[in-house]
């Protein structure tokens, strides 16, 4: 039997997924997500069409001692190989068959080999056209690849052979704001004179790590949230560097349901007497320390839960609690690191064993591929 544990903050969906929310289902036509957040998100976009007599045609850099075997995705992964090619022997475009698994002739590929500074072969650069078998559906890029992203996900992309754009949206994008639409924190606002404070924004991570290291040394800071997000973690990591303090999380009733088999005895986590708050609403207060002389800050607006587009912001680092996906399953945390706009999320993860003697009382910990999706999957115990 395997058993399965759900990252529940991870949002941000990672390399190639099914776009939604257009005339087409999700799997029928998906993206992978390129670039960054300062310069923008672009997507490469495919569509599942009837393959015909159409061949699929890509590039591909391989090692000098590559085997000349190769894998495409078609309807689903196919392994082909290149006949009379033969390792470590250099190539000028040159010409071979290529054969698929039950050695049927299924297209061509020429293979060139780059050569370095120093006039030594470096890799091989490998060009192949492959037909589909009949009434294959393959997938086929959209002749506007890249796509940029737009405001809030959303993509408006040509299908191959078609005419007409259409519009669909990348999953998890939701609150994402093109760089021209800078994201910022509103802070210096002190809880008893916010009204009259002078307004400071925060528009980029070293603007609030410095705002952290000037408040009073090992201050309180409250998140007033709908939800905990990662950027809402990572803000609370930030001041626990920066400032020594303490970060509590405070959120609605309907949330507080969602998060209670992970926080149940979480003592950062509050309840706030209302069923939901609007992103928009969301606050942070920073109390000073008993007996300091310097008054406390507020800061407010949405980027307490949605990642701001600063540049510095693509990487991401943080521990948290898994959610399984069935009861029975034990305890898990996983530590989550890597570059977002790069889909090179990886994660080390822990469980918490059954000892016969004590119960539960050790971790044993496994790390994932890249990129993660956010799934971990396990054996269980003599199951």
């Amino acid at each position: 039997m395997r058993r399965a544990f759900l990252l529940p903050f991870l949002s941000l969906a990672l390399a190639q997924v099914g776009l939604v929310d257009g005339p087409r289902p999700p799997t029928e036509v998906r993206g992978t997500l390129q670039g960054d957040a300062r310069q923008g998100y672009r997507v490469v976009v495919e569509f599942l069409v009837d393959g015909g007599g159409n061949p699929v045609q890509g590039s591909m850099a391989q090692g000098l001692y590559w085997n000349g075997t190769f894998l495409l995705w078609l309807s689903g992964w196919e392994s082909f190989r290149l006949s009379g090619y033969t390792p470590g022997a250099p190539y000028d475009r040159a010409a071979f068959d290529v054969y698929d698994s039950q050695n049927r002739l299924r297209g061509r590929a020429g293979v060139t080999t780059a050569y370095d500074a120093s006039n030594r072969p470096s890799y091989h650069r490998v060009e192949y056209a492959v037909w589909p078998l009949q009434g294959q559906r393959v997938w086929m890029p959209s002749p506007d690849n890249p796509v940029p992203m737009e405001a809030g996900g959303w993509l408006s992309v040509t299908p191959p052979g078609g005419s007409a754009r259409e519009r669909y949206r990348y999953p998890g994008m939701e609150s994402y704001r093109p760089p021209s639409v800078q994201g910022s924190i509103l802070s210096g606002l002190s809880p008893a004179d916010r009204d009259v404070a002078a307004k400071v924004l925060l528009s980029s991570l070293s603007d609030l790590r410095a705002f952290y290291a000037r408040q009073p040394r090992g201050s309180a800071l409250w998140f007033f949230v709908p939800e905990v997000s990662v950027w809402t973690q990572t803000l609370a990591q930030e001041f626990g560097s920066r400032n020594g303090g303490q970060a509590r999380f405070v959120v609605p009733e309907n949330t507080a349901r969602t998060y209670c088999s992970l926080y149940r005895n979480d003592s950062r986590f509050h309840v706030m007497p209302r069923d939901t708050l609007p992103k928009e609403q969301s606050f942070a207060v920073i109390y000073p320390p008993s007996g300091a002389t310097q008054k406390g800050a507020v800061m407010a607006g949405r980027h307490l839960v949605d990642r701001p587009d600063w540049q510095e912001t693509d990487y991401v680092s943080f521990t948290t609690a898994l959610s399984p996906t069935q009861d029975g399953l034990p305890e898990a945390q996983a530590y989550v690191w890597g570059y977002i706009s790069q889909a090179n999320l990886r994660a080390r993860v822990r469980f918490k064993d059954w000892v016969l003697s004590s119960g539960y009382n050790r971790y044993t910990s496994g790390q994932t591929g890249t990129p993660w999706d956010g799934l971990v999957q396990r054996g269980g115990r003599g199951l």
